[in-house]
């Protein structure tokens, strides 16, 4: 019996994930406060959400407007709370445009698309075809679900 619980113990150990350090951590959020951007009225949100001491929220509404995943933005709100500096999240008019590490503008990613992309997703759009306009966004551009949601919504408020 004696063997199987010291053979059990021993794979678990060598297979067991190296830990990564609350340093690795930080550094990570540090590094990802310089890239993000979100709307004003995003950041808003997000100070009020801290400044009631409500994490979780903060750390919703910041997963909405960036298209983070929960760890990400969870280390983000944690290092905003450790420094209590809001103001290091930084805002811009194409907030939420995180995409492969870099942050780019709805202007910036407008121009990446082809005239005849442009039109098919102008063709969706007035069908009202809204989830395949932002599938032909995202394969064409390669940006986040958020990013390509906020420019459908932004073309259909135009067309409008």
């Amino acid at each position: 019996m004696f063997f199987v619980v010291a053979l059990i113990v021993s794979r678990v150990l060598n297979n067991a994930p190296t830990l990564k350090t609350k340093t690795d951590s930080n550094d990570r959020a540090r590094d990802l406060l310089d890239k993000v951007v979100v709307s004003s009225a995003a950041k808003e949100k997000i100070e009020f959400y801290l400044n009631q001491k409500r994490l979780i929220d903060a750390i919703k509404e910041l997963r909405l407007a960036t298209g983070l995943d929960l760890r990400d933005s969870k280390s983000i709100i944690d290092e905003l709370v450790a420094t209590k500096d809001i103001h290091r999240l930084r805002t811009g008019a194409g907030g939420g445009n995180l995409i492969a590490g870099a942050v780019k503008s709805a202007a910036e990613e407008s121009s990446e698309l082809s005239e005849q992309v442009k039109h098919d997703i102008e063709d969706l759009v007035r069908q009202g075809q809204l989830i395949d306009a932002i599938k032909v966004y995202r394969e064409a551009t390669g940006a986040n679900l958020i990013t390509a949601k906020n420019y459908v919504e932004n073309l259909k408020a135009k067309l409008q």
